[in-house]
């Protein structure tokens, strides 16, 4: 029925009331490829994300959705109480309604929940608009590691001279992990991000800073290595 079902079965879609997980996502799905934006809507107001598998599906519902009904879920996307729904909404809308989500983003960046946050900074990587570098150089000094490491890694697809200064700061970041993506967006800048890697890797008095750098340069290496053995 996912795939078959019409406009004439949509009311017996949504009569459907079924406390199972599964038979919940297949309404969902059903009623975004036939229904409207306050059938879906009222459906994931109770949508709950705590697996990759719900969160699969989620955005199957998102990117089937027409468009013109997405983007009328889209401008009530913080009426949703799962933070995840909202993360994800921002990160498909990036896609699908760029200019609407763009408008969003000072908002998610700001928000009470990280995931939000996150959210704020995988659509300003998808975006690649003007106010993206300077709202993900806010969100690389988030208080939550999780969202640093989210902004220095969407960093990455700009390779803005800008950011060489402040992705280098955070090679001393107290998080491994956002260490290790301010590294590897830095190999992303060009000579600049490349020379703030070999100075640090040299000179630096971090020794998490130095370990970061070196690696990423070992990284960039095994890359152009295999690369010169592919020819």
């Amino acid at each position: 029925m996912t795939l078959v079902a019409s406009d004439g079965e949509r009311e017996a879609v949504r009569s459907v009331v079924d406390p199972t997980w599964a038979v919940r996502v297949l309404r969902t799905q059903i009623l975004a490829r036939i229904g409207t934006a306050e059938d879906v809507r009222g459906n994931l107001i109770e949508w709950k994300v705590t697996s990759r598998l719900h969160e699969h599906a989620l955005k199957v519902v998102l990117e089937t959705i027409p468009l013109q009904e997405f983007r009328r879920i889209l401008l009530v996307w913080n009426a949703f109480p799962d933070p995840a729904v909202r993360r994800d909404l921002l990160a498909v809308g990036a896609v699908r309604a760029p200019a609407l989500t763009e408008s969003l983003l000072a908002g998610a960046a700001v928000d009470d929940s990280e995931e939000v946050r996150i959210g704020a900074c995988q659509a300003a990587a998808r975006l690649l608009g003007d106010t993206s570098v300077p709202l993900l150089l806010r969100l690389l000094e988030d208080t939550a590691w999780e969202v640093r490491a989210q902004a220095a890694k969407a960093l990455a697809m700009f390779g803005d001279p800008d950011a060489v200064a402040d992705l280098g700061r955070h090679l001393s970041d107290a998080s491994f992990w956002v260490r290790q993506n301010a590294a590897s967006s830095l190999g992303t800048h060009g000579p600049p991000g490349h020379d703030f890697l070999i100075s640090t890797a040299v000179m630096g008095r971090d020794r998490f800073a130095r370990d970061a750098a070196a690696a990423e340069l070992n990284r960039s290496s095994l890359k152009l290595e295999r690369r010169g053995r592919a020819r």
